[in-house]
């Protein structure tokens, strides 16, 4: 056994039978005072435990063949101990032998000459693996300033070390959404135009026409006047009310239809090519929609007539029949309103970059597509308010995406808000992705029995986060933190 691992033994045993009063802050100096310590920082990041320290040396005086070293020791309350790398400071003769022959007594040790009468710093930075025991321990500086190993406890310094839960090693990915290859969307509504009987041809003028036909105008206009879109289609289906022959109810509703088609056409010069054109000769299922609303004390008479297996003019002609006053309220109040022409306007948005997506998301985020939304995102660090926002806004957008939802829930893990997580975790589907959320959220609840076969399901399916996760739980399940 090498000297100084003996003499590192002896250290261990040595500080946990002491009495000395120790500092309960970082110390101010090292080596009687000959060294300052301008800065010291212990902070932990995942699961690492590290520890900073600025030296200035500009009062150290060291002989060329002697050396100084110091190793700080973290400590546990029962026992346990771990040393960190130590730091020698050398003379110029004693570097000089470790440059040629290595530091024996302290392998690894980082090694600095020193200058001196000459400005002078050395920045020590360390870090090891948490484990369970340095929760609530101490950290010890031990200093050997003969570089003889004699001198074990000329100097100790100690303070607390930050409680530290394995917990928040967690981690969890976001998942990125699948990219969307066309941008479609679309507009939709309803004109209800007026022609005179029986005829198919559009007066522009005629009765409400002017604002029933402005309707559609306006919602192309909004679309073709938008630089960002290009319209793909436009599907127009024709309807007529149930009074009168079926033949000729087919009729109009085709005509009218086409007529509509061959207005918007026209006014826009679009190629016949992007036009979709259906009629249904009579609006049998308007109607039914309107009985069923109302408090008509013949409606289920009506209703097994509409959803009877007779062709429709003996529906018609057995409405009229059996039910006049009826069938005159429905042809001044419904009918009207079951002569329409349906409009769909698609189109398609196209792609943007960062920059453009950024911009567009507070005002006009619905030309977004989810994955452009995700890519916004992630340019916010984690802590900026904006982070959240966005992928709120995402829900918002697609509320039945579970991606979407899924992302919010986690974007709410990584800030500790376990009743927003668990809020949209409810949307999110049951996706592999998803159980394992579920699992990291009861994780971080501190239901470890019911997180951890969410975690284990997650494993096996090849989730590469929940490994760790999973060996975090075992951990507090062993250390019942």
């Amino acid at each position: 056994m090498k000297r100084f691992t003996v003499f590192f033994i002896i250290i261990a045993a040595y500080l946990f039978a002491t009495n000395l009063v120790l500092a309960q802050n970082a110390p101010e100096s090292l080596a009687n005072g000959q060294i300052s310590i301008q800065t010291f920082t212990m902070e932990k990041s995942d699961n690492k435990v590290i520890v900073g320290m600025n030296l200035n040396l500009d009062e150290l005086k060291l002989r060329t063949n002697r050396f100084m070293a110091f190793t700080p020791i973290i400590m546990g309350e029962n026992g346990e101990h771990v040393f960190l790398q130590s730091l020698v400071i050398s003379g110029r003769r004693q570097h000089i032998i470790f440059q040629r022959e290595g530091n024996h007594e302290y392998e690894g040790a980082m090694e600095v000459r020193r200058y001196n009468r000459q400005s002078q710093q050395v920045e020590y930075l360390q870090s090891i693996d948490y484990e369970p025991w340095m929760s609530g321990s101490k950290l010890r500086i031990v200093e050997d300033l003969c570089g003889c190993g004699k001198q074990f406890a000329s100097d100790v310094t100690t303070f607390p070390i930050f409680d530290y839960h394995p917990e928040e090693g967690v981690i969890i990915a976001l998942v990125t959404p699948e990219i969307q290859a066309t941008k479609l969307r679309k507009e939709e509504g309803s004109a209800y135009l007026d022609f005179p009987v029986n005829q198919t041809e559009i007066y522009p003028n005629y009765r409400r026409n002017p604002i029933e036909l402005q309707k559609i105008i306006s919602t192309i206009d909004l679309i073709k006047n938008d630089p960002y879109v290009s319209i793909t289609a436009i599907d127009i289906h024709g309807y007529a009310s149930p009074e009168g022959s079926y033949s000729n109810n087919a009729r109009l509703a085709e005509g009218r239809a086409q007529a509509l088609k061959e207005y918007v056409r026209k006014e826009y010069s679009f190629p016949d090519s992007i036009f979709h054109v259906q009629s249904t000769p009579e609006d049998w299922d308007g109607l039914r929609v309107y009985v069923e609303n109302s408090e008509l004390a013949e409606k289920q008479e009506l209703l097994k007539i509409i959803n009877s297996t007779l062709s429709p003019d003996n529906k018609d002609q057995e409405i009229k029949k059996r039910f006049p006053a009826t069938y005159k309220f429905m042809l001044t109040n419904w009918y009207p309103a079951l002569r329409h022409s349906d409009y769909v306007v698609q189109y398609v948005i196209r792609p943007f970059n960062l920059e453009e997506a950024k911009e567009l998301l507070f005002t006009r985020p619905q030309l977004l597509s989810l994955q452009e939304i995700f890519m916004v995102a992630q340019s916010y660090s984690i802590d900026n308010p904006k982070y959240q926002e966005v992928f709120e806004t995402a829900a918002r957008l697609f509320p039945d995406n579970a991606t979407a939802n899924l992302n919010v829930a986690i974007a709410a893990l990584n800030r500790h808000d376990w009743e927003m997580a668990e809020r949209y975790l409810e949307r999110a589907g049951d996706s592999v992705a998803t159980q394992h959320a579920r699992g990291v959220l009861l994780l971080r609840q501190g239901d470890l029995d019911n997180a951890e076969p969410l975690l284990q399901q997650a494993v096996e399916a090849g989730v590469p986060e929940a490994v760790n996760n999973l060996n975090i739980l075992h951990k507090m399940k062993s250390n019942r933190f």
